[in-house]
């Protein structure tokens, strides 16, 4: 999502939704910018402009008042802790320790509000992950850091040298945060905790485990506790592994080509592999590509690559968002948003948030001319009501002027519509959307803008009511084709007003030669533009046919209007400043 953060809406699942709901906003942060969503165990936010934390369920602390000035922008949930990192890399945590989870000493078992950590000389951490009873945090040089409970292995410290008994004695739990020595010379990208297991990301795309591995959680092929971080997916150069997660007993790795793998407890379908059967080894989900991937509890959610949301595994209280409690052994799409893009999930015990941007999906039409004044419906998500809506139109290419135009919002088909401001220049312009006028979505679509072309022939004056010769209307325009014209339509406008339009679709291309020779006033047209060449050498020409429809009118004049995006529409009337050839009399 990136620190500048998106407006958009936010969506909550599960027990925090009124029964027979799905999906419901959380309407407290409408108009914020969202950064980032924090989520686990029994308790969700969002973080909000200002470095703001908006929680969506109940607080679990308030910040003394000496560290209001602290900006956290990381949390991470255990069963009774939570774990904090601040923007200057410094680490916080409260709740209970009694297992040395809180990492501020065997002295402080437990605190109500955040304390800091004591600062490892020259380390900033950049990112945090609690487990149970466990914590880790990762620097901003890829040295791993763990502490708190280890009677399962899950904080990696241990000797090879002890048995697992003895481990378990001498390294069970650790009340200030360790180097983990297994990875002195690997660089960790990322750390994810389960209940009383971890899984490690390094920068080179490999994965390894250690903790518990009793259903199969490690990936490794043993229900034995590992006590030493060891490989469980070797990452492929061509395509490593970018991220994990953990839910409370199965784990998931996505490459960065999308590719999912799965491993771990599966008893409500939370692995995706269409049944309950646990995996002691990764396997991979077929059929789907995914960008983000998620896990809490018994389940877990993906955003695929063209940002829809899916979600599976234990479905109880609702938090899948697919309006039951069934649980769901395959990646679903959450239809209640099957149309918006989603750009993160934080998941929780018994419940799901995630945000949706304000984002621009398609616009209608792709293109219109210099003038403005074209109606434009645009498609997307993350659209509300709002007095300062506002599209701006930014060139793609540098040193020219971004217009700008106010819009409304029609909340029955969900699209904003604005008129498009009149242009200086053709070219192509990035159509972008700002709920509060201020902050304008990035992803922006292109919309192309032409110089209209002179009309400067028509083939008919005439035309039967019914096409049974298969009469073929040729338009020749002198001027750039509209590149963004796939399909021209043109529109016959009866001068009586009884009888309705009738559309038809054209084609542009060259003007044939062999055509233009058997026609005088377009071989004339064609010369004099080819005389003009050294006066104007830009100057082109090109042809627009389309097929004579049938008529269902008495007869009557007509009048043809041409459009090269489907909706501004502009009558053919023959302008050329050079005079046409006169035909010679017959014999």
């Amino acid at each position: 999502m990136g620190w500048e953060g998106a407006t958009g809406h936010l969506y909550m699942t599960g027990d925090l939704v009124d029964d027979g709901d799905r999906v419901k906003r959380h309407m407290p942060v409408q108009g914020r910018k969202i950064k980032a969503l924090q989520g686990g165990y029994n308790a969700s936010l969002a973080l909000v402009d200002g470095w703001d934390l908006a929680w969506v369920t109940p607080p679990v602390f308030e910040l003394a008042k000496p560290q209001h000035d602290v900006k956290i922008h990381m949390l991470a949930f255990g069963a009774k802790h939570t774990l904090g990192l601040s923007l200057d890399g410094h680490l916080y945590a409260w709740g209970a320790g009694d297992s040395g989870q809180l990492g501020l000493g065997g002295a402080i078992t437990s605190t109500k509000s955040p304390r800091k950590l004591r600062e490892l000389p020259g380390l900033a951490f950049t990112s945090i992950a609690c487990g149970g009873y466990h914590s880790a945090a990762v620097t901003s040089t890829g040295a791993l850091y763990t502490w708190g409970r280890n009677l399962e292995g899950q904080l990696g410290h241990a000797s090879s040298l002890f048995s697992t008994s003895d481990n378990e004695t001498q390294n069970g739990v650790f009340f200030h945060p360790k180097h983990v020595d297994a990875f002195l010379k690997k660089r960790c990208k990322h750390i994810a905790c389960g209940d009383k297991f971890s899984i490690i990301l390094t920068d080179a795309g490999d994965v390894y485990a250690c903790g518990e591995g009793q259903v199969g959680q490690l990936g490794q092929g043993t229900a034995a506790s590992q006590f030493l971080p060891l490989l469980t997916l070797l990452g492929d150069k061509a395509d490593p592994f970018a991220q994990v997660a953990c839910g409370w007993a199965h784990a998931l790795a996505l490459t960065a080509s999308g590719r999912l793998f799965a491993w771990g407890f599966n008893q409500y379908g939370q692995l995706g592999l269409d049944d309950t059967k646990s995996r002691f080894f990764p396997e991979e989900l077929p059929g789907l590509l995914f960008k983000h991937v998620y896990a809490g509890g018994n389940y877990a959610a993906g955003i695929s690559s063209a940002g829809r949301l899916y979600a599976w595994g234990n479905g109880r209280h609702g938090k899948l968002g697919h309006g039951h409690n069934e649980n769901v052994p395959r990646p679903l799409v959450v239809d209640a948003v099957q149309d918006t893009y989603v750009q993160s999930v934080a998941c929780a015990a018994h419940h799901m948030i995630f945000f949706a941007p304000s984002w621009v999906e398609h616009i209608q039409p792709t293109c219109g001319a210099m003038s403005g004044g074209t109606q434009l419906r645009i498609f997307g998500s993350g659209f509300w009501a709002t007095d300062d809506l506002t599209v701006r139109f930014v060139p793609v290419t540098d040193g020219r002027l971004a217009r700008a135009a106010l819009a409304s919002y029609d909340a029955a088909t969900g699209t904003i519509a604005c008129e498009v401001p009149r242009f200086g220049v053709p070219g192509d312009f990035a159509v972008e959307v700002a709920m509060n006028g201020k902050h304008f979505t990035s992803n922006g679509v292109l919309f192309k803008v032409f110089v209209p072309p002179t009309i400067v022939f028509l083939s008919h004056k005439e035309l039967p009511l019914l096409n049974e010769t298969n009469e073929v209307v040729r338009v020749h325009l002198r001027g750039e084709r509209p590149k963004a014209a796939d399909i021209p339509v043109v529109r016959w406008v009866p001068l009586d007003s009884r009888w309705p339009p009738v559309l038809v679709e054209g084609v542009c291309g060259e003007i044939p030669k062999a055509e233009s020779a058997g026609d005088d006033d377009a071989e004339a047209l064609e010369n004099n533009a080819d005389d003009d060449d050294d006066d104007d050498e830009h100057e082109k020409m090109f042809q627009l046919a389309f097929p004579s429809p049938s008529f269902q009118m008495n007869q009557s004049e007509l009048v043809a209007c041409t459009s090269f995006n489907g909706v501004d529409f502009s009558p053919v009337r023959i302008h050329d400043p050079r005079p046409l050839p006169q035909r010679s009399p017959g014999p």
